[in-house]
């Protein structure tokens, strides 16, 4: 009788092959999860990495799996036997859709498996864009049943925590998340400055923007013979358009060097939170604020970028937010103010800049605005590219305009060339974390543009690379500009259910992002960096010591050439200089035999000249040369460095 209704009610059997369906996938799920908890990490690793889990292990997962997708079945047809096809189907549709979420679950474990993402980067960022997509949706599913059969409790719970939170003091949250920030940036300064000390830096990263601020407390503006050589004119300014910078070198004067730099560029990024709160505090309230701030702390390549080397992006970070802020509160001086600074502190402030012009003229909130913005960067964007241009070598083109070049010249080439492997993981690296949010606001597309023009410029990146650390805080002030902007309408709908579900699943995918790439989550990650080159130990303590000792004789006014590792203990003195480029004949010679055989060339030229002798020699491995007459003693340690004695 019982099979004869479930014939004659046809209707039902879709509905019920789906619950059916839903159940043994979340039986499945839940199973597996259970199973990769309860396997070590290595084994987790080979498991997902190769498929390795030995005959008796992987009998067990099998048949706990069938057991898995079989359970829920079984009972669902239990219940359909015992009660009316219609009612049976009724609740088991209900509860397939109430635990939809937890089908996903299977793919969370994998997500914390490090190796994984270190070796296959692309695997990873897919598998984490297409979970944070589906598990958004179907939370969004969940959520909006939970509240429709529960209206009344769940309004009820809503407006008594609502009424709670709103008793908190203002203050108090910002506080908290300053304090968080605080926290994050001293830890990853130190990581910075141990990074240092363990002679990991060259000039490029530390040494040049070192010395920029040296010579600009010096009275000579954007001069950087760490970058250019002793005797070549050259204008910092023709590769980075750091006006800015001027305002900072009186701050810069209380203790020249490079940790100072490190502290203050680490100070930058945590004070990036107080516009970002303020901004997202406007957009999504108080709560949904503090989780967008603690998301910005757990951004992997701000770890990287804040240990390895300085860039002033990180202030064109702050800025944006700071403007961004201004434009939504309307605050016209804090406006004026990050408006200018904004403009000013990079080639990459205009960039940003024109891209919130544009997005303000395609929401048409304040198309006005967007107007004024658009007109004002786009000179000074001409400009600089005008000084760039002037710094290029003779037939070279500098990578930024030729990558503007080639957009307009050919686009469908500069899409393709978007697509490959080296290019899309570093554009993944990006949105995925934030579940490919940003890219669904069409409105924010121009914000997100000068990140693709970093990604199609560059050839290194982060975090395969130290060149590309910096250039991958270029995505940051857009991609959560775009991001509170799509949450945004999410809280503007009836209900908070896409809100909550946005954020429960951005969670995740911004802590395996963090944990696998990031420096805050693991003990044994660093930002792109290794433990090696951050951890000090007794030996490099010694090293270091010894460095420190071969310092103390340079007068600070005395002009410098090191080898490339050693710059950025010199490079605070205007005259410092990397031995790589032409140095002409400094005061002072500082030395590394590890580096001696990059630079043999020019140390045969000054060695010939029989005019430095040897001041002092510190681990068998770093000299300090004065000029002056020779001795006995230099000839000997200039053998030591491999050279055939003058």
């Amino acid at each position: 009788m019982r099979n004869q209704r479930f014939r004659d009610d046809k209707t039902e059997l879709p509905r019920l092959a789906l619950a059916l369906t839903t159940l043994a996938l979340v039986g499945f799920s839940l199973v597996l999860v259970c199973q990769m908890a309860w396997l070590s990490l290595a084994q987790r690793t080979d498991f997902a990495e190769r498929n390795t889990l030995g005959e008796r292990g992987r009998l067990i997962l099998l048949l706990s799996l069938g057991a898995g997708l079989g359970l829920p079945a079984a009972l669902g047809m239990i219940l359909i036997v015992r009660r009316r096809v219609a009612a049976a189907t009724g609740v088991l549709d209900r509860l397939a859709k109430l635990l939809a979420p937890l089908g996903a679950l299977f793919v969370v474990p994998g997500l914390f498996l490090s190796q994984v993402a270190r070796d296959k980067p692309l695997y990873y960022l897919i598998v984490l864009s297409a979970f944070g997509l589906i598990f958004n949706a179907l939370l969004v599913r969940t959520l909006t049943l939970g509240v429709s059969t529960g209206g009344a409790a769940f309004s009820r719970r809503q407006r008594q925590l609502t009424q709670a939170w709103l008793r908190v003091p203002r203050w108090v949250p910002l506080l908290l998340l300053l304090l968080l920030a605080s926290s994050c940036a001293y830890l990853l300064a130190h990581y910075g400055v141990a990074h240092h000390r363990l002679i990991q830096d060259t000039s490029e990263f530390l040494g040049v923007p070192d010395n920029v601020l040296a010579n600009l407390r010096a009275g000579h503006h954007f001069r950087a013979p760490v970058l250019f050589g002793a005797n070549k004119p050259g204008n910092y300014l023709t590769l980075h358009a750091e006006y800015g910078s001027l305002l900072f070198a009186p701050l810069y004067g209380l203790r020249p060097g490079v940790e100072t730099l490190l502290w203050f560029q680490a100070a930058i990024a945590a004070l990036a939170v107080i516009p970002l709160y303020l901004l997202a505090s406007h957009k999504l309230g108080r709560a949904a604020a503090i989780w967008v701030g603690v998301a910005y702390l757990l951004n992997a390549p701000l770890h990287g970028s804040l240990v390895n080397g300085f860039s002033w992006l990180h202030a064109v970070t702050l800025f944006s937010f700071t403007l961004y802020y201004a434009v939504e509160s309307e605050r016209r001086w804090l406006f004026a103010v990050s408006l200018l600074l904004l403009l000013s502190i990079s080639e990459f402030g205009p960039l940003n800049v024109l891209g919130y012009g544009l997005m303000l003229l395609a929401t048409r909130r304040r198309a006005r605005l967007g107007v004024a913005l658009s007109l004002l960067a786009l000179p000074l964007l001409a400009f600089n590219f005008w000084l760039s241009m002037r710094g290029a070598a003779s037939g070279e083109t500098p990578a930024l305009l030729a990558t503007l070049r080639a957009l307009v010249e050919n686009p469908v080439y500069f899409v393709w060339d978007l697509a490959r492997f080296s290019k899309l993981t570093p554009i993944l690296h990006a949105l995925a974390p934030l579940c490919l949010l940003p890219v669904f606001e069409f409105a924010c597309w121009p914000l997100l543009f000068p990140g693709v023009l970093i990604t199609s410029a560059s050839t290194l990146f982060w975090p395969n690379h130290p060149g590309g650390f910096a250039d991958a805080m270029v995505w940051v002030p857009g991609c959560f500009l775009a991001l509170l902007v799509a949450l945004e309408r999410r809280a503007q709908s009836s209900s908070r259910a896409p809100l909550i579900a946005a954020v429960l699943a951005l969670s995740v995918t911004v802590l395996s992002h963090s944990y696998n790439y990031g420096a805050l989550l693991r003990e044994d990650a660093f930002g792109g960096i290794a433990p090696e080159a951050v951890r000090p130990t007794r030996s490099a303590q010694a090293r270091y010591d010894a460095l420190l000792k071969a310092l103390q004789p340079i007068p600070l006014g005395a002009s410098v050439a090191a080898t490339t590792y050693l710059v950025s203990f010199v490079s605070n003195r205007p005259d410092a200089c990397d031995l790589f480029r032409d140095c002409g004949r400094p005061d002072y010679l500082l030395l590394s035999s590890r580096e001696t055989g990059a630079v043999r060339q020019q140390l045969s030229a000054l060695f010939a000249t029989h005019q430095y002798r040897l001041l002092v020699s510190t681990f068998n491995e770093f000299y300090l040369f004065q000029r002056a007459s020779e001795t006995t003693e230099t000839r000997a340690a200039i053998r030591s460095l491999g050279f055939a004695s003058p």
